[in-house]
């Protein structure tokens, strides 16, 4: 557990440094060393009986949240769309134009966007 608390402080104290620079190596440092320290936590935890998982407060809305970045971002009918979102509807079919007919479409304009 020692090791993986450090690694994860470490990884806090980097991780303002790292936004700082424009680099995409920055950011691809901090994600592994934060994976690195939960997996180094979840073996830890695992190999030890005496360590329990800690509930997380807060779990299930960050779950509905999740669950509500996916629907936006998962390609409905687009009779569905028009239904939820007249406006995207808009947007897609003025968008489309010579395209032809919309079939499967986001709620979202950008879904690379909304899941980051």
């Amino acid at each position: 557990m020692r090791k993986s608390y450090w690694l994860f402080i470490v990884t806090l104290v980097f991780s303002p440094l790292a936004f700082g620079a424009v680099e995409d190596w920055s950011l691809a440092v901090m994600e592994a060393l934060a994976l690195f320290s939960l997996l180094l936590y979840l073996f830890r935890v695992r190999s030890s009986a005496q360590m329990p998982y800690y509930e997380t407060p807060g779990i299930v809305p960050l779950l509905c949240f999740l669950v509500f970045i996916l629907f936006q971002v998962l390609p409905l009918p687009a009779e569905l769309v028009r239904i939820l979102s007249p406006v995207s509807y808009d947007i897609y079919e003025n968008g489309a134009g010579a395209a032809g007919r919309l079939a499967w479409i986001p709620l979202s304009l950008d879904p690379k966007a909304t899941l980051s």
